[in-house]
């Protein structure tokens, strides 16, 4: 009987333990079988709709973001030309889910390239972001930015007054809310204070000194109203009641929490009813 070299048989060992994982264990492995899949199941994904943090926990491979890391799986199929993730997503000719293109790089249409929203910038509507389009222009993604919306009349885009509160110092405060704060077109910079939109606080080159700085109201909403009507709550200087103090615990509790975790809350909106 043939003897086997120790170790040619060691190597024979090996090359079963790293070629045929069966192989000791007398398994049965058939000739040009798949190998043995690492990958996630299709059953633990998630379908469209259900909660997700990242595009690889969604069957579509989309998760629609509506905070920093928190959002809902997009559909799939999806139609050709939607966009959806805050449109850092488009949906190609196949009906899935594809990144969309930066500004300057190789496009087809106009869906295909990115175009900057408002995701997480409470105040953009006084920026550029809302007056960006984003188009396919001689086979490459470009941004244009159009006027602000005020008209022929002129004027300037500024924050709604009411979405400001003015502290016992006279400090104005631009509203917590996590989503896109209203704006409005006013005659600021004319020198006089319209008195139905503007403020000390959205437009100081007009209004300052003027009975208008005595706003003593602020809506409370954590990291975020609901979108319900906010509760309504008076306070009383005769009893003692600060406003300043009420905004700077919402400000602290706020600065302590991670509000990209956080869902959102029922405004309180607390008003000086003396």
């Amino acid at each position: 009987m043939a003897m086997i070299p120790r170790d040619a048989a060691v190597l024979a060992i090996i090359g079963c333990l790293l070629l045929l994982p069966g192989c000791l264990q007398g398994e049965d492995v058939a000739p040009g079988a798949a190998p043995a899949t690492t990958s996630t199941p299709a059953a633990t994904l998630k379908a469209a709709g259900e909660d997700c943090r990242e595009h690889a926990e969604c069957t579509s491979n989309a998760c629609d973001h509506y905070k920093a890391d928190m959002g809902r799986c997009a559909a799939s199929p999806c139609t050709p030309g939607d966009r959806t993730d805050n449109n850092n997503l488009f949906c190609n000719g196949a009906s899935a889910w594809e990144t969309s293109i930066k500004d300057g790089e190789a496009c087809e249409a106009d869906y295909q390239c990115f175009e900057p929203t408002c995701f997480m910038v409470p105040t953009c509507q006084l920026t550029d972001i809302p007056r960006t389009r984003a188009l396919c222009r001689d086979g490459r993604c470009v941004l244009e930015v159009g006027g602000d919306g005020c008209g022929p009349e002129g004027g300037v885009r500024v924050l709604r007054k009411d979405q400001y509160s003015v502290a016992e110092d006279g400090t104005c405060m631009e509203s917590m809310a996590q989503m896109e704060l209203p704006t409005v077109c006013a005659p600021c910079g004319n020198g006089v204070c319209d008195e139905e939109l503007e403020s000390p606080c959205n437009c100081p080159e007009d209004c300052t000194g003027t009975e208008e700085a005595a706003v003593e109201w602020y809506l409370a909403c954590g990291c975020g109203c609901c979108g319900n009507e906010p509760q309504q709550k008076c306070l009383y200087r005769s009893k003692g009641d600060d406003l300043s103090k009420i905004i700077e615990e919402e400000k602290r509790v706020v600065n302590e929490q991670n509000c990209a975790l956080m869902g959102c809350s029922f405004g309180i909106n607390y008003t000086y009813c003396d």
